[in-house]
């Protein structure tokens, strides 16, 4: 019987780096793919590689199997003689007769692949694998990943879920970097005109979790993905990276290795950023690691990356390590948009960093760099404001979070909250408890508007569970939901007016509540538990469709 790689296996696209796109036996990934053509393309490519190390593939999917047996032919694969011989297993989703999901479907599943001898070592691609996990309420689904990834450990399967539904707070569930929680790597796959566009969200390599900067991907002849050449490069794009005098150097603050002894000759260790701003000459396709300190520093971080990126062109490797502190994820994407090729969280030893190098060779960093770093900044962080604004202020205010949130490729969501019979917009107000910089809450007569930075609509009811400490039954009579830019801009346009026009008048929706100040000064999050239940879902099962 084939054994599991200890490489792993491989997303099939050509150009990825390996810390970001290699998937271990014993793990749980997901892809976020909801336009089918991609999704199939990266199924196949991925597949394909698996094949070609003569290492077992199987794939569970509700769509008919021609059309990735014909995917797999652009590969250079025979996919029909890959199904005869064994090595490449079909399976199709299909409904049970009572229709109903079971409430331990996690384990009917496991049970059915047991049944139908998945065998050791193989990749296991699930496609589509949203109903396998329940969304929304944080206990439940990690109960049902730790039954997933028991099973994974124990088979020596790597299993690679593809999703068609945006999934919000379902990516968070593996970035706290702690061995076997939630999911070894998740990344999204996104259509973007003729090509497509793959983002990193986080990924484990190694003891160490990364998170890399979207990556613009192109279809060759062949139907096939790969990382799109960055065509505007000047005469830096006529020149190997390999020639140059320090490729495969490594310069990296002293914090980021504090304790190591014994370093390989082509390791430089400098005091500090500063430091590392001023080495001569400076470094043209090296790698630079930087230490991610406190929140206070994170300025002086953000500007040595893009001073580096803009001094030393777009060969250099800039890796951000986080270790003992963790910064949001604002603030990863913005050193992602200005300069660094990756963020690493986790324990950072002399081998991990050496690790991360090889992965990164030969990988240029894509994105146009920004001129002005000051208003990269102003464009990209979350809005100074936090809590209560008088009506029109925060129309003012939410335009202003909309517009930072969409530089970083983010969702934000408006909301319009009724309050239940009995109770008033100002209690409603004063209960209200945000704690995030660009959170904004205002009212009117008729009830309060809620406005959540970079909190997408899937992640909505959590928040307002944490936010608002009584029952949201008890609170509230209908809710508004705004998710678009132009829905928002439109929402917001009305509520400016409304707010213009009672400040010309009497005055009284400018006045905050009884207890709340404006703006409230940001203060540190901290998450708590949710307690929703999960919604049902459709139970089904995998039947062979492929027969040899």
């Amino acid at each position: 019987m084939p054994k599991a790689d200890p490489q792993g296996f491989r997303i099939g696209i050509a150009g990825l780096a390996q810390a970001a796109s290699q998937l271990l036996a014993g793990r749980l990934y997901a892809l976020a793919a909801p336009d089918r053509a991609l999704a199939l393309s990266c199924a196949a490519g991925t597949i394909a590689l698996a094949l070609q190390d003569k290492l077992p593939a199987v794939v569970i999917t509700d769509a008919a199997a021609e059309p990735l047996l014909q995917a797999l032919e652009g590969h250079g694969v025979d996919a029909r003689a890959q199904v005869r011989a064994g090595r490449l297993r079909l399976f199709r989703w299909r409904k049970l007769e009572y229709g109903m999901r079971l409430p331990d479907m996690d384990i009917q599943f496991v049970d059915e692949l047991e049944h139908f001898r998945i065998p050791e070592g193989a990749l296991l691609i699930v496609d589509p694998a949203d109903g396998l996990m329940a969304q929304g309420d944080t206990v439940w689904l990690m109960t049902q990943l730790r039954t997933y990834r028991g099973w994974l450990r124990s088979s020596r399967v790597a299993m690679l879920y593809l999703l068609r539904e945006p999934v919000g707070a379902l990516s968070k569930l593996g970035e706290s970097g702690v061995p076997g929680l939630g999911f070894s790597g998740f990344a999204q796959l996104l259509r973007k005109g003729s090509g497509a566009v793959w983002e990193t969200m986080f990924w484990r390599f190694g003891e160490a979790t990364v998170v890399s900067p979207p990556q613009e991907l192109s279809f060759d002849p062949r139907g096939c993905l790969h990382v799109e050449e960055d065509r505007r490069r000047s005469n830096e794009s006529r020149r190997n990276m390999g020639s140059v005098a320090d490729h495969g150097q490594v310069y990296c603050t002293a914090q980021t290795v504090a304790g190591e002894r014994d370093f390989p000759s082509h390791w430089h260790v400098v005091d500090d950023l500063d430091s590392m701003l001023a080495l001569e000459p400076a470094p043209q396709a090296a790698t630079c690691v930087l230490h991610a300190g406190g929140m206070q520093s994170f300025p002086k971080l953000a500007q040595t990356v893009h001073s580096l990126r803009r001094r030393c062109g777009k060969m250099l490797r800039i890796v951000v390590s986080e270790h003992g502190v963790r910064l949001r994820s604002v603030q990863e994407r913005l050193l992602l948009s200005i300069g660094a090729n990756m963020v690493v969280f986790g324990a950072a030893d002399i081998q991990r960093i050496e690790n991360i190098t090889q992965a990164l060779r030969g990988q240029w960093y894509q994105r146009e760099i920004p001129e002005d770093f000051e208003r990269a900044m102003a464009d990209a962080l979350p809005p100074p404001q936090m809590g209560y604004l008088p009506p029109a202020e925060f129309a003012e205010g939410v335009l202003d979070g909309v517009a930072r949130a969409r530089n970083l490729s983010l969702e934000s969501t408006l909301l319009r909250l009724i309050p239940a019979p009995g109770v008033s917009p100002a209690e409603l107000v004063h209960s209200c408890q945000l704690s995030r910089a660009g959170d904004l809450i205002s009212m009117d007569e008729r009830g309060i508007h809620l406005f959540l930075y970079a909190c997408s609509a899937r992640d909505v009811a959590p928040v307002l569970e944490r936010v608002f400490p009584q029952a949201l039954e008890q609170l509230f009579s209908d809710q508004v939901q705004y998710e678009s830019a132009a829905a928002i801009n439109q929402a917001v346009s009305g509520l400016r007016q409304h707010g213009a026009a009672t400040s010309a008048g009497d005055g009284k929706a400018q006045v905050p509540p009884e207890g709340i100040t404006e703006p409230m000064p940001p203060q540190p999050e901290s998450p708590q538990p949710r307690g929703m239940k999960p919604a049902p879902l459709p139970m089904r099962s995998a039947g062979a469709a492929v027969r040899r």
